[in-house]
């Protein structure tokens, strides 16, 4: 069973018992499994951060991390994250609502920019703990999108360590 996170939903799931330890109820004989829905998940992650500091794999993890990439970002040419606009730091009315904007904002692209700026020393490294949870939400809402096995090669991040136990090839 998937909802939204309004306090109706919340209540049901309450009265039945769901809770973060027993995300399910029994009915008759059915295990059913409750959950909210991811795009509502993700904008309240997004949300949450914008006004919330979080601890997130034992570092803390900023909304002031994302803007700060945000003005590093916008005065280069080219841009590292070019979908991260105004509108994505400051969220005029109702850009809150939208999937689209929180999407963009949690994603692969932001993350990889953060970590691009910190090796590059624009950014602090303490950026890095925000560019792992970002990159690890956009990764979670993508568990939840996908149709089928297929990981979409456009967010396919290299391995920037060589594979220790590759065997040297040699000519012959």
């Amino acid at each position: 069973m998937v909802c939204d996170q309004n306090s109706t939903n919340r209540s049901v799931y309450s009265k039945l018992g769901v809770t973060y330890d027993h995300p399910y109820f029994v009915h008759i004989t059915e295990t059913v499994y409750c959950l909210f829905d991811p795009p509502h998940l993700l904008k309240s992650s997004r949300n949450n951060l914008m006004h919330h500091n979080a601890v997130y794999g034992g570092a803390v993890i900023k909304w002031d991390h994302i803007k700060s990439l945000y003005y590093e970002d916008c005065e280069r040419i080219p841009r590292a994250a070019p979908k991260l606009t105004n509108k994505h730091i400051f969220l005029p009315a109702f850009e809150e609502m939208r999937v689209g904007v929180a999407a963009e904002t949690l994603s692969i692209t932001v993350s990889s920019a953060i970590k691009m700026y910190v090796a590059y020393g624009c950014l602090p490294e303490e950026c890095l703990s925000t560019a792992a949870y970002v990159e690890d939400i956009d990764k979670l809402f993508d568990i939840f999108n996908a149709t089928d096995n297929v990981r979409k090669s456009n967010k396919t991040v290299p391995d920037l360590e060589p594979n220790r136990n590759e065997t040297k090839q040699t000519a012959p």
